[in-house]
């Protein structure tokens, strides 16, 4: 994300202050949620742009089904977590660019702009390149920006109703284009050591996520930064595979409605084109916690903006009172509703808590606010906070902590615990995924040291020559150093 990554740069250089916060960090978070804000702000004036294009194609003048859809996509609770964590700035960047890509190109194809002059020539030629000069863009500032040659494709094919020859040679060059940063994308992010499914069962996963997103569309509350949505486990729930119908039965309806309703099959398209790279077909680092975030929707959200826009402009000219009162109503009430989610993100404590209110298996949250009672000097709090994230069997981050607060708390021998217990979840990871954890008994010693108690340095430096020893004699052994542990460590490890 070379792009994204120079915005946080330069934003954290005009934000550098002299004086350090309670936490240590010299950054005004205050700049960087106001550009956060202006770039959705200027996101949702790029769907209103694009619904009024597409609206225009199909003849239909009035503006206020743009603007509906578009209030639609800015103000729905979904959009609160792209816009409040400070992260999903690199969403919104992708997602502006995408849009103007997507701009750029109706521009350039759209019949009311076919003219014989050379000038309208030019510009459209201009417009077309610039559109994927945005992509390319969007897809340096997240690599999720490759749909939008697929997005291009369905409002070609179904909005502007062109001939298939025509759509192929107008995309294909889109397509073209996106290809090598796809694959620079696929090289930097492997999706490596994530839990996968076996094929035949990810189009279970990509259906029941689907299933998810549209009742958060619907429904939008008990949202969360991170919803426990891992893959393998959720298979092992028998209502995981009942809710993949949810979809299928929509899309059946939408399809029979084609006719009558075509914006909903366009919209229900493009919301699923918008989150195929994170459906759970490919594997993805972030599947490491959960397969649905809230902050992927940031750009599936055009499709419920466009579904909304056609329907309002189905029957055309200005609309009724009791249409126009139902409308308020809704945006008025999603815009109450992300209002209310805001607070969860007030601070760290709140994001934290309000995830293990939703999903209470969360290693994640457990950790963060492990870190965040540590931080604070509470140090018992802490060690309940680390000792639950074990309830992953592949989580080291929690049992490191977890090692390190026993040091600080001066328990050396739950501390030396802890640090097999990591030895033995890291030996069940593979071996180009398995830290080295060999100094961390020296480090534990300087922790408990440093938290005045010095008495407990031995215990660590008899672990240094056992592990020493055991490190160094594996061969004549007979396996690795890990296997000499005792079979009690092997369990998870609580606080006393």
């Amino acid at each position: 994300m070379p792009v994204t990554s120079s915005i946080w740069f330069l934003l954290a250089k005009l934000t550098w202050v002299q004086t350090p916060d309670e936490n240590g960090f010299r950054l005004d978070a205050r700049v960087f949620h106001v550009v956060s804000l202006l770039l959705h702000i200027g996101n949702t004036l790029l769907v209103y742009g694009l619904l009024r294009i597409l609206l225009r194609v199909r003849q239909i003048r009035s503006f206020w089904p743009a603007l509906v859809g578009a209030l639609v996509y800015g103000l729905h609770p979904l959009q609160v977590e792209t816009v409040a964590w400070t992260s999903g700035m690199k969403d919104l960047l992708y997602c502006g660019f995408s849009l103007g890509a997507l701009l750029a190109y109706l521009r350039a194809i759209q019949p009311s702009e076919a003219e014989s002059s050379g000038d309208a020539g030019r510009k459209r030629w201009c417009s077309y390149i610039g559109g994927i000069v945005a992509m390319e863009i969007g897809m340096l500032c997240k690599p999720s920006a490759m749909v939008v040659p697929l997005l291009a494709f369905i409002f070609d094919l179904l909005i502007l109703r062109r001939r298939w020859k025509q759509i192929a040679i107008s995309v294909i060059p889109y397509m073209i284009a996106a290809i090598p940063l796809m694959i620079v994308a696929k090289i930097e992010q492997p999706g490596m050591g994530v839990p996968s499914p076996p094929l035949w069962q990810r189009p279970v996963v990509a259906g029941a996520s689907l299933a998810f997103y549209l009742g958060k569309l619907i429904a939008p509350v008990q949202l969360t930064y991170n919803y426990g949505w891992r893959p393998v486990q959720m298979l092992q729930k028998p209502w995981f595979w009942w809710i993949v119908g949810i979809p299928v039965v929509i899309g059946i309806v939408v399809f029979m409605l084609r006719r009558a309703r075509p914006w909903l099959l366009v919209g229900a398209l493009v919301g699923v084109a918008a989150l195929l790279p994170v459906l759970g077909f490919n594997a993805f680092l972030f599947q490491f916690h959960s397969t649905v975030a809230d902050h992927y929707m940031v750009l599936a959200m055009l499709g419920p903006a466009v579904a909304v826009a056609g329907v309002l402009s189905a029957r055309g000219g200005e609309p009724k009172l009791a249409t126009v009162g139902a409308m308020t109503a809704v945006v008025l009430i999603l815009g109450s509703m992300s209002f209310l989610q805001l607070g969860h993100w007030h601070t760290e404590e709140a994001v934290l808590k309000q995830m293990l209110a939703v999903s209470p298996d969360t290693e994640l949250a457990h950790n963060g606010l492990g870190q965040l009672y540590r931080s604070h000097g509470d140090l018992k709090s802490a060690e309940i906070e680390f000792a639950a994230t074990q309830i992953d069997p592949f989580y080291l981050n929690g049992t490191e902590n977890l090692a390190h607060v026993y040091a600080q708390d001066g328990q050396p021998k739950n501390a030396i615990a802890a640090y097999h217990q990591l030895l033995v979840i890291a030996n069940r990871l593979s071996p180009e995924l398995r830290p080295d954890y060999h100094d961390m008994p020296l480090k534990l010693a300087m922790e408990a040291i440093q938290a005045g108690h010095p008495r407990n340095v031995p215990v660590y430096l008899l672990e240094i020559a056992r592990m020493w020893l055991a490190q160094h004699f594996e061969a004549w052994l007979g396996g690795p150093m890990v296997k000499y542990l005792p079979a009690s460590h092997a369990v998870p490890i609580a606080p006393t």
